[in-house]
């Protein structure tokens, strides 16, 4: 036999929990019927995703009134809604991105609900100093607002995100998104006047949107639960409802796809990934056709560039992933080269970074930080405390940000290594 020991707090929810209830409100059963795969399922309660209509909007304030009368207001709820309160208060701030003379980023500061869009000067570039220190976001500073979320919506559930920059700092694409759905628009605005432009993407799936090297335009695909997702280009000024289709013709919509630009601006490296089972590369010129790379192989393809040199994570006969370098413009499978052989550990991601390969590990819980030479001879690790899990990411010349989190902390951002 086991003795239970409560806190009297416990206890006292316990027993309160207990005590007899009057039952829940019914809820009306509407049998629906569908049939897939051959089997047919039945969804009584289909009539409730409706959640605009009257109906469920009765059924909803009859479930919170009944809830209401067994928990009620107590001196613990009131703590822990307090508690709650002051967590979902703390300071949230993104990486910053450098676009012509200045620095953007988002901040949700202490008494805020959401994150805005900022921007601050640019730390100058000087001949006479090799590594400009990266200045910490102070969620107290006074900042340039960019983009304030806040009058978008009245109950506050509007969200903004930067997607990107233009090369000379004149333009912001950034993101639109009600609630936690997962459709978003996609707004152009003017830096210099801080409008809005007209060039907009309406309220739909979006992924790989970001400015062409050249400032002409964008790329972005649109993903169509129906048809599948297709890479376009929308030229500044142009109407949308006239942007390019380039890529994409007879993708599935269970793919994704992600899409990488030349420095040349002339060509693109396209990686499909059908589901999280394989993927597929192509080398795209913008006036010619998509050619393979790699293309129906049973693995999982990721690529960077470096230099118009793909580097690429693979787990291409190395269940626990390499990397291999390959040449788009030359992609015969004989001339690929492996960099980073397979390990022990799995290989989670990597980054190029001032000449070096940054390659993450994971080993017993913790993220182990290898580095390599770019033709693959290794060069030491950057320490990271033990169990807990690091992501490591570029910023600016002989800079970094690295980012750990455990199972007892939360989030924590280096903002210079």
């Amino acid at each position: 036999m086991k003795t239970w020991v409560l806190p009297l707090g416990s206890l006292a929810l316990f027993t309160a929990c207990s005590a007899p209830v009057s039952p829940p409100p019914s809820t009306k059963r509407v049998e629906v019927r569908d049939t897939l795969h051959g089997v047919e399922l039945t969804d009584p309660y289909r009539w409730l995703e409706d959640q605009e209509s009257a109906e469920t909007r009765q059924w909803i304030e009859e479930q919170n009134v009944y809830a209401e009368s067994i928990v009620g207001e107590s001196e613990r709820r009131a703590r822990l809604r307090a508690r709650l309160g002051e967590m979902l208060r703390q300071p949230e701030a993104g990486f910053p991105r450098k676009s012509g003379n200045f620095e953007y980023f988002t901040l949700k500061r202490f008494s805020d609900e959401l994150p805005a869009i900022y921007r601050r000067p640019a730390s100058p570039e000087s001949a006479t100093v090799a590594i400009v220190p990266i200045v910490p976001i102070d969620p107290k500073a006074s900042y340039e607002v960019v983009v304030d979320p806040h009058p978008l919506s009245s109950d506050h559930t509007t969200r903004v995100d930067v997607l990107s920059l233009s090369p000379d700092g004149k333009y912001l694409l950034y993101s639109l998104r009600d609630g936690g759905e997962d459709e978003v628009e996609v707004r152009l605005r003017d830096l210099e006047t801080q409008a809005d432009l007209p060039d907009r993407l309406p309220r739909a799936l979006y992924a790989s949107v970001f400015f062409a090297m050249s400032g002409e335009g964008f790329y972005y695909t649109h993903r169509s639960r129906q048809a599948g997702p297709r890479v376009r280009f929308h030229r500044l000024g142009a109407p949308v409802e006239k942007d390019e289709e380039i890529f994409g013709d007879g993708i599935a919509p269970t793919s994704f796809i992600e899409t990488l630009e030349l420095s040349d601006g002339k060509a693109l490296v396209l990686a499909v990934n059908h589901g999280w089972a394989r993927s597929d590369l192509y080398h795209k010129t913008l006036t010619g056709d998509a050619t393979p790379i790699a293309a129906g192989d049973d693995a999982r393809f990721y690529p960077q560039l470096h230099e118009d040199f793909l580097y690429v994570r693979t787990n291409l006969r190395a269940p626990n992933n390499r990397i291999v370098r390959i040449d788009p413009k030359s992609p015969a499978r004989d001339r690929w080269k492996e960099i980073v052989p397979e390990s022990e550990d799995v290989l989670a991601a990597f980054a190029i970074l001032e000449g070096k390969v940054y390659a993450s590990y994971l080993h017993h819980g913790t993220t182990r930080i290898a580095l390599h030479e770019l033709d693959g001879a290794p060069a030491g690790e950057i320490p990271v405390p033990e169990h807990h899990t690091a992501e490591l990411r570029g910023a600016g010349p002989g800079r970094a940000f690295l980012t750990l989190t455990s199972f007892t902390l939360p989030l924590r951002r280096m903002w210079s290594i």
